[in-house]
């Protein structure tokens, strides 16, 4: 989502096992959406790790997120965020909407710069963490 309708959207910069495909911006409704392609087709019942980068410009954007949202019941997801050292966020924190409540639960980043959240048997739902500066 977007904060401001003057911010650019985000842009995704593939780092290992996806292409970029097909993005689309509705700045009315403050959303960006933009298709990953995995390198090679996932068999049934196989699973994929991917990097990406997101890059944000917009002098609004003061928090951010990431989140993965499952539409149907996934084995695994796994929602993993690295910061840069000198934008280290002050507070952190997971979570997870299922049926339109939203749970949250305050995360440590405890001198680290990378943290991760996997959940096993999850949705449909979103599970994500959420950070401020």
């Amino acid at each position: 989502t977007l904060d401001h309708p003057d911010d650019g959207p985000p842009r995704i910069v593939p780092r290992a096992g996806l292409d970029v495909g097909r993005s689309h911006v509705d700045p009315d409704h403050l959303v960006a959406v933009t298709e990953l392609v995995l390198e090679r087709p996932l068999p049934r019942g196989g699973d994929a790790f991917v990097e990406y980068e997101v890059e944000v410009e917009g002098k609004s954007r003061r928090d951010g997120s990431l989140a993965y949202y499952a539409a149907r019941r996934v084995a695994q997801a796994v929602v993993w965020v690295r910061f840069h050292a000198d934008a280290v966020p002050s507070s952190l924190e997971g979570f997870e909407v299922v049926d339109g409540e939203e749970l949250r639960t305050p995360l440590e980043l405890a001198g680290g710069r990378t943290f991760h959240r996997r959940v096993s048997q999850y949705g449909p739902g979103t599970v994500g963490i959420r950070w401020t500066w």
